[in-house]
């Protein structure tokens, strides 16, 4: 009778084991599994790409390192590809999807990769764009990797772009592989920071390599399996022990109905949740055989218990934090009457751990119905930006005449640039909100225009080299005699000339004596003595951090003419004059008595037109002294 008192109990032991294994399998099958993780590459194969990178052309360094890393990872991933710059030259709208995402195959991929071949620009800011809509963000958890080794040249924002990826979804992370560790790559590290990403400057293929590894397999774990349902962690009740002799002697005793479960608690649904996460261990026959035999004593304890006092056992709240075990099917003749007598006694069971107090929120928690999210500081949209300016790379500071102006990078409606903002001042020391700039500093004539990429918060400093000199002008008879400032008139051209052979004016009226400030280069320069043709054109040439004295030397004379009725007689008023070259053309008009003129010194034409009558006269006009010219009525 006992034999098969035992046989028994084996038997719904194993049923109830059993039970409780196809209930975990069934729940846990659908729930844990993983579709493969998205990933797409975001590849530059703009020109740049054509240089070097130690000994090696970078996008051969980085075909190499794909073609080798991505055999481990066919069947894992979805995979993707977006390249930019490969078709056009100049076009900041080249932008190629090659590989849609799908499952990837490393061998076609790899030989997509190998047939793009650099050429363009770097649109990088639309290039994330669109691999942002490939991997569709939003759907599940994405990750995508941009290889590039500079920042965008399309005045795109890739900060702003990259920002607006992440608060469109959460769950995707943009990495970056950056060629060479220079600051136009480090001005990429933006992109990753906007979504947790990983940023990483390579300079060869051996760390190319070791990084690319490093993002696939973060791409693969990465994705957070699908959370179980409750239902599958209720245990099915272990079978109830056949009563022991002390306990068939009081088989009249009334037991009381099992305790009601009162609703979980949220510790307890949380403690729940970490047991159906934590990973499960295999356990050995004797320790089962072992925790069955200890329940089951316990229980019968329990019962004796209640049987006595009539009263209902309290039910103890606990904590649970111990990792479940996965129960395999055991068989009705391992667990016999020896094996339940050789059992050791149950140990003590575990005091309760008190249940943590919920933590209040901190300010500034964000709250998605009813449930506290992370945390969410917001990124800052402006940088300190402080600019100096030098005359020479290695020369000092300027410290005054210094006038700078801040202009938006993209033209306007209207196709202007609009100005941000503009001070005069040694130093621009300001806030500006993150973007890219035209920065124009003047200093004088001399100025310098820089394009500059703010797209991080932390402080911008940058010093403008201005590569300028200085230039003083004056002028002087040949005989050394200064020129009175107020008859000169000096003009500065640029050295080169137009489609139509003309020089472009850079300052009219300078003033002699005085410093104008320029940038190094060579210079035309016109000086006119007077209003007629008294005119030294010369070329100067100004150096960085050096002022250049430029004096002219003149040879002309001031000239004085009157219409006489015999020489030596009083001018006649009512004249016209017409000052001429000895071909003909035409030099200057006048008129009055006395008019007077400087010029060059040469031969002249002189026609003067009195009571509808003309006069004319052959002159040679020597530098010097004044001269005076006369013509007789005959």
């Amino acid at each position: 009778m006992n034999e098969f008192a035992l046989r028994g109990t084996a038997l719904r032991c194993t049923l109830g084991v059993t039970v409780m294994i196809a209930a975990l399998l069934s729940a846990h099958a659908p729930i844990n599994a993983r579709q493969p993780a998205r990933l797409v590459i975001i590849l530059d194969a703009s020109a740049s790409m054509e240089d070097k990178l130690v000994n090696e052309l970078k996008y051969k360094l980085v075909r190499k390192a794909i073609s080798n890393a991505l055999p481990a990872y066919g069947g894992k991933l979805q995979a993707g590809l977006i390249t930019f710059g490969r078709n056009s030259r100049k076009s900041c709208k080249d932008i190629s999807r090659l590989v849609g995402l799908k499952q990837l195959k490393p061998k076609a991929f790899a030989n997509v990769i190998n047939n793009i071949k650099p050429k363009g620009k770097s649109p990088i800011g639309a290039s994330l764009a669109a691999a942002a809509d490939l991997a569709n963000i939003g759907s599940r958890p994405s990750h995508m990797l941009l290889i590039a080794d500079g920042s965008d040249n399309c005045s795109a924002n890739i900060c702003a772009t990259a920002n607006l990826i992440a608060k469109r979804s959460k769950q995707t992370k943009i990495h970056v592989i950056g060629l060479g560790k220079t600051s136009a790559v480090n001005r990429l590290s933006c992109v990753s920071n906007a979504t947790n990403g990983i940023f990483t400057a390579v300079d060869n293929s051996a760390e190319m390599a070791t990084v690319l590894k490093v993002i696939l397999q973060t791409a693969i774990i990465g994705e957070e399996p699908a959370k179980p349902t409750l239902a599958v962690l209720a245990r099915p009740p272990l079978p109830n022990p056949r009563p022991t002799a002390k306990a068939t002697a009081r088989r009249t005793t009334k037991f009381p109905k099992s305790v009601p479960l009162p609703a979980r608690s949220p510790a307890r649904l949380k403690a729940t949740k970490v047991i159906a996460q934590a990973p499960m261990e295999p356990e050995t026959t004797a320790a089962l055989t072992q925790k069955a035999t200890s329940r089951r004593a316990e229980q019968t304890d329990t019962q004796k218990a209640s049987a006595d006092t009539k009263t209902q056992a309290p039910v103890v709240w606990q904590q649970i934090t111990e990792k479940p075990t996965i129960i395999a099917e055991v068989a009705p003749s391992v667990i016999s009457a020896s094996t339940a007598a050789a059992a050791a006694p149950a140990p003590p069971p575990t005091p309760a751990k008190p249940i943590a107090k919920p933590i209040a929120p901190p300010p500034n928690t964000t709250f998605l119905g009813d449930k506290p999210s992370i945390e969410v500081t917001l990124p800052e949209t402006s940088a300190k930006v402080t600019f100096g300016a030098l005359i020479t790379e290695q020369g000092k500071a300027i410290e005054s005449g210094l006038f700078w102006r801040i202009y938006k990078s993209r033209k306007d409606n209207e196709g202007r640039y609009k100005l941000v903002k503009s001070i005069e001042a040694p130093r621009f020391d300001d806030k500006l909100p993150l973007g890219v700039y035209l920065v124009n500093l003047s200093w004088g004539r001399s100025h310098l225009t820089e394009k500059l990429d703010i797209l991080s918060s932390k402080p911008f400093v940058h010093n403008f080299i201005l590569n300028a000199g200085g230039l003083r002008l004056g002028a002087r008879h040949l005989d050394g005699s200064v020129l009175p400032a107020s008859k000169v008139i000096y003009r500065i051209y640029s050295d080169e000339r137009d489609q139509f052979g003309k020089r472009r004016l850079i300052l009219d009226n300078a003033k002699p004596a005085r410093t104008i400030r320029l940038n190094a280069g060579i210079y035309h320069i016109a000086s006119l003595y007077g209003t007629a043709n008294a005119l030294i054109e010369t070329d100067i040439t100004i150096e960085a951090g050096k002022l250049t004295d430029a004096v002219i030397n003149h040879s002309a004379s001031k000239v004085t003419f009157k219409l006489v009725n015999k020489p030596g007689g009083e001018a006649l008023a009512g004249a016209i004059w017409r000052i001429s070259s000895p071909d003909g053309k035409l030099i200057k008009n006048a008129g009055g008595a006395l008019p007077s003129l400087i010029l060059a010194a040469g031969d002249y034409q002189i026609n003067a037109k009195y009571s509808g009558r003309t006069f004319s006269r052959k002159v040679t006009i020597e530098s010097g002294d004044p001269a005076y010219v006369e013509l007789v009525i005959e």
